[in-house]
Parts: structure tokens; C-alpha cells; sequence
């Protein structure tokens, strides 16, 4: 009877675990948020944006894992708004956690073709401050936070 009741405790267990996995999928779900103050650069054209590693990207949308498709964000809006991925297992999925970048980590690049790297990059810029993502979101003011080149 102990035994039994062992076994059931043992098969519960198993199964509550699973479910866990279950409801955890894996991964993905909404990317978070970069939005762009102050921009600099030209209306009507194309903006993306990386870490030095390119284990993060900011884009309308997931890279490939080669970069053979990276979509920039239309530069007509005001405030810009880039979606955040890391790369996991060489796959881009959405970002929503925290992350600090130091200083001159992050680069961003303006393109007049929507895929970010198809075309020479008319401007770029470098973050000239630590910019921190919290929760998948941050705001950059590009006139403080970005040197231009």
C-alpha cells in the first residue's frame, strides 16, 4: 500500500512538471520595445540596429540567422519603434528581458532599401552611454545617447 501510494505521489509529480514545460512553450511571444527620440538621421528611409556580438538585434522584424533578411524600421515615424531579438541557438526569437550594454556597444545603421543589409548604410551611429533594456523595453534619446559618423 505504501508502495502504491509512492507510485501515484511519483506519477503526480511527472505530471504536474509536464504541464509546467507545457505552459512554458518555448520561448518567444511578444519582442520588447526600442523607441527612438530625437532622431537625427533622414525621414523616409530604413533603420536597424545591433550589438557588437549581433547576438542582439533591433529590427521590424526577426533576421535570419545570416543576415540575408534584417528589415529596418521606416525612419518617416516619429518616435521610431524597433522590435528586440537575441540570438538563441542561431535562431533570432523575440526579446523581453534585461540586458545593460556598455557604452559603444550598440550600433545602428540608416539604409535607403527596407533590408538593412542588401544596401550601403547612408548614416550610422554608436551608443556614446550604457543603454539598459528592462523587461524587453527601452527608450534611446539619439541626441544624448548616439554619436553619429
Amino acid at each position: 500500500m505504501k508502495r502504491t501510494f509512492k507510485l501515484i505521489g511519483i506519477i503526480a509529480f511527472t505530471v504536474i512538471i509536464g504541464f509546467l514545460f507545457m505552459a512554458c512553450g518555448e520561448g518567444g511571444g511578444d519582442p520588447g520595445k526600442i523607441t527612438i527620440t530625437n532622431y537625427n538621421g533622414v525621414s523616409g528611409r530604413f533603420l536597424g540596429g545591433v550589438s557588437n556580438d549581433t547576438n542582439y538585434v533591433f529590427a521590424a522584424s526577426a533576421p535570419s540567422a545570416n543576415f540575408s533578411t534584417f528589415n529596418g524600421v521606416s525612419t518617416s515615424n516619429n518616435p521610431i519603434t524597433l522590435n528586440v531579438y537575441k540570438k538563441e541557438g542561431g535562431v533570432y526569437k523575440p526579446f523581453s528581458g534585461n540586458v545593460t550594454f556598455p557604452s559603444n556597444d550598440l550600433w545602428f545603421g540608416e539604409t535607403t532599401t527596407q533590408n538593412i543589409f542588401s544596401g550601403f548604410p547612408t548614416n550610422e551611429w554608436n551608443s556614446s552611454a550604457v543603454i539598459t533594456i528592462t523587461d524587453g523595453n527601452v527608450t534611446i534619446n539619439f541626441g544624448t545617447q548616439m554619436t553619429k559618423h
